[in-house]
């Protein structure tokens, strides 16, 4: 190694660590910080050995195993960055998931507490989904509604009008039970995405 080329190389090193420190700083990272006082080490040794070689005696060997130090210890702290960078991001996905689980779960006691029937139709009316608070005001079984069309308990203008609105609201509708009686709701739901288009919407009986 000539002093030229150590020189070359220690200004490259230096230029290195300095965009370093600079993203450190930007970033508020501790491992940029590390990659940049690594570089600052490369840097040094290779201008002590390219130009004070007479004061230290570092053979060529011993040149090249502290070069090869600096530059094994900054191929570590990066590969330690890329996996920890790795591990945040699966542990923050995994707390994600956790946290929707839990908001789901949640909501799921919500919707089945609640007396009020929750319904999920698509474009063509079929039930997706019911509560069993729907289940109990129409007098069906939950499974009995799963796959039923909606719009076969109901005859009302304004539902077969407003339906598939963005939002509506219909108030004294109208419906048939399952024992043939008739009972008076207050129906209203909008639009919704669950892998396609649909109607989720609400049933509360009028008393």
């Amino acid at each position: 190694m000539n002093v030229l080329s150590a020189n070359t190389l220690a200004l490259l090193a230096g230029i290195s660590a300095a965009l370093y420190y600079r993203k450190a700083a930007e970033k508020k990272d501790l491992t940029y910080l590390a990659s940049g006082i690594s570089r600052t080490f490369l840097a040094v040794i290779l201008f002590l050995v390219a130009n004070y070689n007479e004061v230290f005696h570092l053979s060529m060997n011993e040149s090249l195993l502290a070069l090869g130090a600096v530059i094994i210890s900054d191929i570590i702290v990066n590969g330690v960055y890329v996996f920890s960078r790795k591990y945040v991001k699966e542990i923050e996905y995994a707390k994600a998931v956790y946290r929707l689980k839990e908001l789901s779960e949640k909501f799921a006691v919500i919707i089945e507490s609640a007396i009020t029937g929750f319904f999920t139709i698509d474009q063509k009316g079929k039930i997706e989904f019911a509560n069993q608070s729907l289940a109990d005001i129409l007098g069906y079984s939950r499974g009995e509604l799963i796959g039923m069309n909606l719009f076969s308990f109901i005859e009302d203008p304004c539902v077969q009008g407003n339906f598939f609105n963005e939002k509506f609201a219909c108030a004294s509708v109208k419906v048939r039970t399952k024992y043939g009686s008739t009972i008076s709701v207050h129906i209203s739901g909008g639009k919704t995405r669950n892998g396609h288009e649909t109607i989720t919407g609400s049933i509360i009986e009028l008393v």
